[in-house]
């Protein structure tokens, strides 16, 4: 409610969109470039008069990023602690490319960070962390202002560009769903309804999702999008609830087969085609029946988003097998999937044993 912090906000989104703006359009003009260079009767003086326009561009960009960068970063607003290697101007634009880097990859390993930064309080717009989530945050949205069509859709002639795999997509949304749901700052609502739309139409037929658009899924990669479309939803952004249905689906496709349901056991199985699946179990691919503790975690929270209550006999079941499984304590802190998907399960069915798990 305080005037002064809107219009801090309203100029941070003019400084924002204009940077964007200037970023697209040099872009295309590279593309242009680059184009113009493989014909074989271009002229010198065409080269020379199309490089002058790329540099008067990137000067516009400079000039526009100094700009944003002074209305984001003035006094009033900054944060009181600063994190010394990402504030120092050498390093700013490395944002998170330590050990786990991959070339190309800056959209997963950029918002796996985030995502601590953001789960420990620190917004763009506030905390300890403040300009480090804000660079993070900005980086993200360079990267998907020139990678998606949704956001460009008044550009006729914009294509699409696709890089890494849809691990940094899926990892991406949530990063920008979460950030949105903590500040509702209304510059990243564009960015949530983008990446739930091309999240959207990546689906799978059968249901799941994998590393390219439109191929069939596995439970790891289907896992990161079916968590981030549900937190877009939740935000607001049109996500329909088939999306979820068919993912359901797909995880009947994982479960492995057992003998016929007798007793107890009537209630965590599941009837698929002439086949029965235990639905306390999932596995990596449909075609693989080899169910493992971290493919089952992941399977586990996802029946949560899609549909199965905190108490259902299913998942209860589940939880309890990850739980008693007998590893020594070094391989358990060395299954990554187990771990991160079961902490989130304990927690949001608030099961009886999440304490003594999490010390």
């Amino acid at each position: 409610e305080d005037p002064e912090y809107k219009q801090y906000l309203s100029e941070l989104n003019q400084a924002k969109r204009q940077v964007n703006k200037i970023e697209i359009e040099l872009h295309k003009k590279q593309s242009e470039f680059q184009r113009v260079l493989s014909q074989k009767s271009v002229k010198q003086t065409q080269q020379l008069f199309m490089n002058k326009e790329i540099e008067k561009l990137k000067d516009n960009l400079a000039h526009a990023e100094n700009s944003l960068g002074e209305i984001a970063f003035r006094p009033s607003h900054r944060c009181k602690c600063q994190d010394k290697y990402y504030l120092d101007p050498r390093n700013q634009n490395n944002f998170f490319k330590r050990k786990g880097y991959l070339k190309g990859y800056t959209k997963a390993s950029t918002s796996i960070a985030l995502l601590a930064f953001l789960g420990a309080g620190n917004t763009h717009l506030g905390g300890p962390y403040q300009e480090v989530v804000y660079r993070g945050l900005e980086h993200l949205k360079e990267i998907l202002d020139l990678e998606l069509r949704e956001l460009n859709r008044d550009i006729p002639d914009f294509t699409s560009t696709f890089s890494g795999n849809l691990y940094g997509y899926g990892i991406t949304a949530l990063v920008m769903a979460e950030a949105f749901g903590m500040t509702g700052d209304p510059d990243l609502e564009r960015y949530v309804n983008a990446l739930s739309k091309f999240l959207t139409e990546c689906q799978h037929v059968l249901g799941g999702w994998r590393y390219n658009p439109n191929v069939p899924g596995d439970i790891t990669v289907t896992g990161w999008q079916i968590v981030a479309l549900k937190s877009c939803q939740i935000t607001g952004a049109p996500v329909a609830s088939d999306i979820f249905d068919q993912a359901d689906k797909f995880l009947d496709s994982l479960t492995p087969t057992v003998a016929s349901p007798r007793g107890r056991a009537q209630v965590v199985a599941n009837k698929i085609g002439d086949k029965v699946g235990d639905q306390t179990r999932y596995c990596y691919l449909a075609t693989k029946k080899n169910a493992t503790e971290c493919t089952s975690a992941v399977g586990l929270l996802c029946r949560l988003y899609t549909g199965w209550n905190s108490n259902d006999p299913r998942l209860l079941q589940g939880v309890e097998k990850l739980l008693s499984e007998k590893n020594s304590p070094r391989v358990r802190a060395l299954q990554l999937y187990r771990n991160f998907y079961l902490a989130q399960i304990l927690l949001h069915i608030n099961h009886p044993k999440w304490k003594a798990w999490n010390q």
